[in-house]
């Protein structure tokens, strides 16, 4: 344990001296494994974080530094997992009730400089897809991926810092999905979506139609991972606009191709059924649907589902 510490000092250290050193994405990758060690190390790691991310920013070029070493160790951990920012985020800003009240105001203070942190490297993260984006290859790809996974991390801790960026991110829900990568920023910017629509009550019309459009167009060419989200989103969306005619309109639409893919097969149980995909679509997306949509609400009662 004791040499673990000295080699996690070791890493702080670099890191905070040398914040442009080549191989600090990789430092990072390896001091986020050690994040579930024994408690002092996990300790240790975890205030190295803090300050080396989370601490007051100095000036912008500060910022920008935080900000390319978060993208490059999303981009190298991305074979292992994307939650690693959000569980970090989270162990900043929890409180224990069972602290006292010198150890409250200590970690009071620190959240304000987290929250304020978290503000500063939203905007530069938003800054960094409209330049990312201008390079057109693999590299700035996957780096548009992580770019938006901070987004979501570091946004579903403070919503209101996405708020101001939201005409931004929404242009990038109609992208069209030649890639893996593609589908993985249009399912997180879905999901940057859902928990900042809920404080757009002052937003026009416009926004929100646009919006019901964009969403429920994406069920139809999706796959899984981009339905859910986008259905989650749109749950955000209908609550604050009220239109659940829209959702009717989605269900029975679904619900009609599940019945007629049902007649097909029992007209013709010898043949091959061709539409397969195209069904067990249909009712993924009703399934989720119903988990979103209380359908046996006062408001669905006029819902006419042809059997």
């Amino acid at each position: 344990v004791s040499v673990r510490k000295r080699v996690v000092k070791i890493f702080r250290d670099v890191c905070l001296n040398q914040p442009s050193f080549n191989r600090i994405p990789d430092i990072c990758s390896r001091l986020l494994r050690r994040i579930h060690d024994e408690e002092s190390i996990r300790k240790l790691v975890l205030e190295t974080f803090q300050q080396l991310w989370f601490s007051p920013i100095r000036n912008q070029q500060d910022v920008r530094q935080r900000v390319q070493t978060i993208i490059d160790v999303l981009v190298d951990a991305q074979k292992q997992n994307y939650t690693w920012l959000e569980n970090l985020v989270k162990e900043f800003l929890q409180t224990n009730d069972k602290q006292s009240i010198d150890d409250k105001k200590k970690v009071r203070e620190q959240r304000k400089d987290v929250l304020k942190a978290i503000q500063d490297i939203i905007n530069e993260l938003v800054e960094s897809i409209l330049k990312i984006e201008s390079a057109n290859d693999q590299v700035s790809s996957n780096k548009m991926v992580a770019t938006f996974i901070a987004l979501y991390a570091l946004g579903k801790a403070k919503p209101e810092h996405v708020l101001p960026h939201v005409s931004t991110i929404v242009e990038y829900l109609n992208i069209k999905c030649t890639s893996y990568n593609d589908n993985i920023i249009v399912q997180y910017v879905a999901k940057i979506l859902e928990f900042t629509v809920p404080l757009m009550k002052s937003a026009s019309a416009s926004i929100i139609y646009s919006l019901e459009g964009s969403l429920t167009k994406l069920l139809l060419v999706s796959g899984q991972l981009v339905i859910h989200s986008s259905i989650a989103c749109l749950s955000a969306v209908i609550r604050l606009s009220k239109n659940t005619q829209l959702v009717k309109d989605v269900f029975i639409r679904y619900h009609s191709i599940v019945v007629q893919c049902q007649q097909k097969i029992l007209e013709k149980p010898n043949e091959e059924f061709k539409g397969s995909a195209q069904l067990a679509r249909s009712i993924y997306i009703l399934g989720v649907l119903c988990k979103y949509f209380d359908v046996e609400k006062n408001e669905f009662d006029d819902l006419e589902i042809k059997h």
